[in-house]
């Protein structure tokens, strides 16, 4: 990984075209309309490049409505279209930021007109923000999207009763002194959000279908690694071979292609907020809790790359956790995929063979976020030696990826 990072940087730090397009990725919008409308097909080999319709966001009103009736969510097949947001509509929402007043536009300005950079050009450019004159839509350069990073509470459902569901709403409704995660968007002039939600959003294996038999943990343990050897070969299926089936070859490849293409964009995308689910429905447990499943670190790490945590204008975090009352999250310092590869040692995940993916996904992500970011803040966030998240050691692996820093706060830190 490293080895690629020095070959998108020249001898002067400079950033290759490249590494200049990997980090795009996760600032542009044009990426993530790319991974919802799909591109044409190099040829009939081609089985990586994102088709329309591969992936598809659900209406946050729409959503809101059904957890406020208590039904459950069926899986993306079986959903109508009502419950989906096309490209068109969420370009649409975003158009209509609105205009907002924001003290970024007078300081900015005004610095760059101290430091003599067009006396005359900035310091009309002050006053007309100080006036109103010049009003900024989408001052924080947000996308309409909301990613839930959550655990499946069964094998073969997410959610099988809703709760989840009504939970997750109920939380972000009491956040931002009632009005909610949603109506902070509708104040910013985002009348609605696209969510993207595995369940309703990438194609799904039929749980009507899953037998519970066929699986590791349903076998006496004297035949569990057999069993996981003949799952890792192909000649059994988990749930079943009629589960494995139940989706057509096409919607198979479309959730590959979904998972392996667009996952790290959902979480990692400067411009997408990002809700944590780390608080299980009563009943569930603590035995497969947030913190122990594979995937929600690799989302929950993702989050934290690249996400401002000062917003000009919008009134909400970019990271939301549920589990907390005031939907603050506890911000931890970025994870460096070699940490992340430990990690992922000490959590579950259904199908150990998502595990390796997950990780090289990671590193991908990691490389490109750190490798080219120019600025970053940890300013009133305590280092402390030994600490799991936030430990100076944990700061140095991170700052070894970060070629093209130039700015670095670390005011309030506790660092000697």
């Amino acid at each position: 990984g490293l080895k690629g990072l020095r070959r998108g940087l020249g001898a002067s730090g400079v950033l290759t075209d490249s590494l200049r397009e990997r980090r795009n990725r996760y600032t542009r919008f044009d990426s993530v309309w790319t991974a919802l409308e799909g591109r044409q097909a190099i040829d009939d080999q081609d089985t990586t490049s994102v088709r329309p319709g591969d992936v598809r966001l659900l209406s946050a009103n729409w959503l809101a409505e059904r957890a406020k009736k208590g039904e459950p969510l069926y899986r993306r097949q079986e959903l109508p279209e009502e419950a989906f947001l096309s490209v068109a509509q969420l370009k649409a929402i975003q158009a209509e930021a609105r205009p907002c007043f924001h003290w970024g536009l007078v300081f900015g300005a005004l610095g760059r007109m101290l430091e003599g950079e067009g006396f005359f050009k900035h310091f009309c450019s002050m006053w007309a923000a100080l006036f109103q004159l010049r009003n900024e839509r989408n001052a924080d350069n947000l996308l309409p999207i909301i990613a839930v990073s959550y655990c499946w509470l069964e094998a073969a459902h997410p959610d099988r009763d809703g709760r989840q569901l009504q939970l997750m709403f109920e939380k972000l409704q009491a956040l931002y002194g009632g009005r909610g995660l949603l109506g902070a968007c509708r104040d910013y002039g985002f009348s609605d959000m696209g969510v993207f939600l595995d369940w309703g959003s990438l194609h799904q294996k039929d749980p009507k279908l899953f037998d519970p038999s066929e699986t590791p943990e349903a076998q006496p343990e004297a035949e569990r690694a057999a069993f996981a050897a003949d799952l890792k070969a192909g000649r059994r299926f988990y749930g079943g071979e009629r589960y494995e089936q139940s989706r057509s070859e096409e919607e198979k490849q479309a959730f590959g292609r979904g998972l392996k293409q667009t996952m790290d964009l959902w979480y990692s995308h400067a411009g997408i907020t990002v809700v944590l689910l780390t608080r299980l429905p009563e009943g569930h447990g603590t035995a497969r809790s947030y913190e122990k499943r594979g995937w929600t670190t690799f989302e929950r790490c993702s989050a934290e790359l690249g996400k401002s945590f000062i917003l000009k204008a919008a009134k909400w975090k970019l990271v939301v956790d549920t589990g907390n009352e005031e939907g603050d999250v506890q911000r931890r310092l970025p994870t460096a995929p070699v940490r992340m590869a430990e990690l992922l040692e000490t959590r579950q995940f259904t199908n150990n063979a998502d595990k390796g993916a997950v990780l090289e996904l990671y590193k991908r992500t990691a490389l490109a976020v750190l490798g080219t970011v120019k600025e970053l803040s940890f300013t009133g966030m305590p280092l402390v030696r030994g600490d799991e998240w936030c430990s100076p050691a944990q700061l140095a692996e991170a700052l070894n990826l970060c070629s093209s820093l130039q700015t670095l706060a670390l005011d309030g830190t506790r660092l000697t």
